[in-house]
């Protein structure tokens, strides 16, 4: 019984990681057109500065869960600027299980009320990141663009 038990485990692991090896895309594929939900996670306050994370993830679900929104973030003077680029496929493995392509991006900033920016190649999301010392929270502005992809779920 322990044999058969190992045999099916192994058959099912091997169904795990194969059943996507290849991917739909062939290495990456545009974010336009993509709603693109952001969110923030608190984490810790040290001092002056508190640890939260940024997520941000895409409205359509993916054949692998391990999909990825390639990112560049910088900072203007006091504006966080993060700009998707593109959604790339798992390189090597696929998680068999459906899921939003992802990024969650750590960051280490003092308490206060930051402009952020989410840009891809044809929309602008403008919002204010708000940190302080027991939660961090991302506030769509009060007239959000007509063409932004971008939404907050805080």
């Amino acid at each position: 019984m322990p044999k058969q038990i190992s045999i099916l485990t192994v058959l099912l692991v091997s169904m795990f990681f194969s059943q996507c090896s290849k991917s739909n895309f062939d290495n990456s594929e545009s974010v336009l057109n993509e709603t693109i939900f952001v969110s923030s996670e608190y984490v810790n306050a040290l001092d002056s500065l508190v640890e939260f994370k940024i997520k941000l993830e895409t409205e359509r679900t993916f054949a692998c869960y391990n999909f990825i929104i390639d990112t560049v973030f910088k900072t203007e003077l006091d504006t966080l600027k993060i700009t998707a680029l593109d959604i790339k496929s798992p390189k090597n493995i696929c998680a068999t299980a459906i899921g939003p392509a992802l990024i969650t991006i750590e960051l280490e900033l003092n308490k206060g009320s930051y402009p952020i920016v989410f840009l891809d190649a044809a929309t602008r999301g403008e919002f204010k990141l708000r940190v302080n010392e027991n939660e961090v929270s991302i506030l769509q502005n009060a007239i959000p663009p007509k063409s932004s992809n971008f939404i907050s779920l805080d």
